[in-house]
């Protein structure tokens, strides 16, 4: 089992080398204050933020954000990139700021932690991919780099 911090980090670099080869200017940012990654293409100034997990035991990946970060940056070209690590293949459920607000609405994202998180909940089944429960399928989100623009 490889601790949470390395995973993170490890994602973070994924998502960067993604938009790099897609022709970003992308960089990890020094510190994290919410915001992983900031890229850069034709003058238009994207914030990323990027939530890492492994498959669990109950065949889904669980992720957690900070309710404070995710309200604090809810202003921009913000997108959510969640990557789904494989052990032969990695996904990545890219999500505007705007649609991960309306999965929060819509109780597909709920709030846990005494109010304090969101908790997102992905999973394949049938090869489609879910988002909470089975009403909120999110293949158009699956992989689609061209979301950021």
């Amino acid at each position: 089992m490889i601790a949470g911090g390395f995973t993170g980090k490890a994602g973070e670099h994924l998502v960067c080398s993604e938009l790099l080869f897609r022709g970003f200017n992308a960089s990890i940012m020094s510190v994290d204050v919410g915001m992983d990654i900031v890229a850069v293409k034709e003058n238009q100034l994207f914030g990323i933020q990027v939530k890492t997990s492994n498959l669990n035991r109950f065949d889904t990946y669980v992720f957690d954000i900070r309710k404070v970060s995710f309200e604090r940056h809810s202003n921009g070209n913000i997108f959510y990139i969640f990557v789904l690590h494989g052990e032969k293949k990695n996904n990545f459920l890219i999500l505007p700021f705007h649609e991960v607000e309306k999965k929060v609405h819509e109780k597909a994202i709920l709030e846990v932690g005494h109010g304090k998180r969101y908790r997102v909940n992905i999973k394949f089944r049938d090869e489609k991919v879910y988002l909470g429960n089975m009403d909120h399928k999110m293949e158009y989100f699956l992989d689609n780099w061209n979301l950021i623009k």
